[in-house]
């Protein structure tokens, strides 16, 4: 285990993550650039958790939820009961834009 001071602080560091802080950043011209690899791997970690928050057995449970606790009107205006038919018109839709990140919430 290496050992960094700062001040007071100290800060554990294990050998494998100096050495992938060492490989995930380059400086240049005093700029800290992530490198490609790490990038892909962020990319990955985020399209992964994207794809399990659109699930459909996550969005049926979120919208289940709903139904049972009769939630509250957002500031849409829409009321839990008109959810259902909203979801059924627009549900693909409206998931394909979050994926894409193309998502523009309406303006009341």
């Amino acid at each position: 285990m290496e050992m960094e001071r700062r001040g007071e602080q100290s800060i554990s560091l294990s050998r494998s993550r100096i050495a992938e802080m060492a490989t995930s950043a380059v400086t240049n011209r005093g700029k800290v650039v992530k490198s490609s690899e790490t990038e892909r791997k962020e990319r990955m970690d985020t399209s992964s958790l994207m794809e399990q928050i659109l699930s459909n057995e996550n969005l049926n449970r979120a919208y289940l939820q709903v139904v049972r606790n009769k939630g509250a009107e957002g500031v849409d205006g829409m009321k839990y009961t008109e959810l259902k038919e909203h979801l059924v018109k627009n549900g693909e839709i409206i998931k394909e834009q979050l994926r894409t990140r193309k998502y523009k919430p309406q303006p009341v």
